[in-house]
C-alpha cells in the first residue's frame, strides 16, 4: 500500500510539472503570437504606400527605449501617430506627426518625469541617398522594401530628448561648494592689509 502511495504521489507529482510546464509553453507562444502580430502592423511596404498615396493613423508602442539612450526610464510607451505616404520626383516620401510622453531620469536629482514629445517632418526613404532623386527633404535610409515605423519614431525620441534632462531647471540646481580658492580669497579679504595698518600709524 505504501509503495502506491508513493507511486500515485510520484506521478501526480510529475502530471503537475507536465502542466506547468505547457501552460508557461503556452504563454509564450501567445506571447510570441502577439509580438508578430505588432510587427506586421507596423511593418509595411512603402513603395507600394507611396504610389497609392496612403494614409495611417494609428498608436505606435515602444518597448525598449531605454537601450536608446540611459536616461530614458524603462518602460512601455505609446505614440499617436499619422503617416501620409507619397512620390516626390519618383522618390517613395512620408509625411508624418506623432505626440507622446515618455519618462526620463533628471540627470541632477535622478527623479522620473514625464516628457511630451511633439514631432513632425516629412523624410525622402531610400536605399541609397547617394542615388537620391529627391532633394527636398531629408533622407531616410531604409535597405529592404519593407520599412519599420517604428524605427522613425525612435529617431525622432532620439532627438528630442535634451542632453542633460532635468526636472525642473529651476528647482534643479545643485548647490554649488565654494572652491578653496574662492574661500581663500574670502578670507585674504577679511584679513587686515599690514600696509593700511602703516599708513594709519603714519598719519599719526
Amino acid at each position: 500500500m505504501n509503495k502506491n502511495k508513493k507511486l500515485n504521489v510520484q506521478n501526480n507529482t510529475a502530471l503537475t510539472l507536465i502542466k506547468q510546464e505547457t501552460k508557461l509553453e503556452l504563454q509564450h507562444s501567445k506571447k510570441l503570437i502577439k509580438t508578430a502580430k505588432m510587427d506586421k502592423k507596423y511593418k509595411i511596404n512603402y513603395h507600394i504606400f507611396a504610389k497609392q498615396k496612403r494614409e495611417l493613423e494609428l498608436q505606435v508602442t515602444l518597448n525598449d527605449l531605454t537601450k536608446l539612450n540611459g536616461c530614458i526610464n524603462s518602460g512601455s510607451y505609446t505614440f499617436n501617430c499619422n503617416f501620409f505616404f507619397f512620390e516626390e520626383n519618383s522618390t517613395p516620401t512620408v509625411k508624418y506627426n506623432f505626440t507622446g510622453v515618455i519618462d526620463l531620469i533628471c540627470q541632477m536629482t535622478l527623479e522620473i518625469f514625464p516628457f511630451e514629445i511633439f514631432a513632425q517632418n516629412t523624410l525622402a526613404i531610400t536605399d541609397d541617398d547617394r542615388f537620391l532623386k529627391n532633394d527636398l527633404y531629408e533622407p531616410f535610409i531604409c535597405e529592404t522594401e519593407i520599412l519599420d515605423l517604428r524605427d522613425i519614431i525612435k529617431e525622432e525620441v532620439i532627438l528630442a530628448i535634451p542632453l542633460v534632462p532635468k526636472k525642473d531647471s529651476s528647482t534643479c540646481k545643485m548647490s554649488k561648494k565654494p572652491s578653496y580658492y574662492s574661500e581663500q580669497e574670502d578670507l585674504s579679504e577679511k584679513r587686515e592689509n599690514p600696509f593700511d595698518i602703516l599708513k594709519e600709524l603714519k598719519k599719526r
